[in-house]
């Protein structure tokens, strides 16, 4: 793959969560929590147990990530002109007794 500008300012900005993100960005990590503890309980403690909790937080990142640069924001609305301060927005109500 070919590193472009484009990409590089792509991966090295804040990314605002949006949409339904910020719950997935959630649900990626108490999953990954989850299969950390699993692999804590099933494997005994040592180098290869480390790298593979470490390997399980890179993915996580990775994951996120994958969320964060690959998907476009939604397109802001646009704008309403405002209503100029010297004119009077007000609507007048008569009320008319019957």
């Amino acid at each position: 793959m070919l590193i472009t500008d484009a990409n590089l300012a792509n991966w090295f900005q804040y990314h605002r969560p949006h949409g339904n993100q910020a719950e997935r960005y959630e649900e990626i990590r108490k999953n990954a929590e989850i299969y950390a503890q699993i692999l804590i309980r099933l494997t005994p403690a040592g180098p290869d147990q480390a790298a593979a909790i470490q390997k399980l937080r890179e993915c996580v990142m990775l994951a996120n990530a994958s969320i964060a640069c690959g998907e476009a924001p939604p397109e802001p609305l646009p704008a309403t002109p405002a209503a100029p301060a010297d004119v009077d927005t007000r609507k007048e109500i008569r009320v008319e007794r019957v």
